[in-house]
């Protein structure tokens, strides 16, 4: 997971602290593919993510939490939040 730290606001004096994981990172963590992540960022399906320059995909915890959360499920018979 990276991190980025004491990112400073002008206005106020508070710390930001940003954790973000990479495409290979969260495959890794979901155990899916990357290419599956890659659909999912296609159609929106998948969770939010930060795009920096032409290739750098970067995953933040807070959205692939979420992510998961709207998948949750209680019986088989429902259908899953995203797909």
């Amino acid at each position: 997971m990276l991190k980025v730290t004491d990112i400073s606001s002008k206005e106020s004096n508070e710390c930001i602290r940003l954790q973000y994981y990479t495409s290979k990172q969260l495959s890794d963590l979901l155990c899916v593919s990357t290419s599956y992540l890659n659909k999912l960022r296609m159609t929106g399906r998948g969770p939010k993510y930060v795009k920096i320059g032409y290739r750098s995909i970067l995953y933040p915890v807070l959205e692939i939490q979420r992510y998961v959360s709207s998948l949750l499920q209680s019986s088989t018979s429902e259908k899953v939040g995203n797909q």
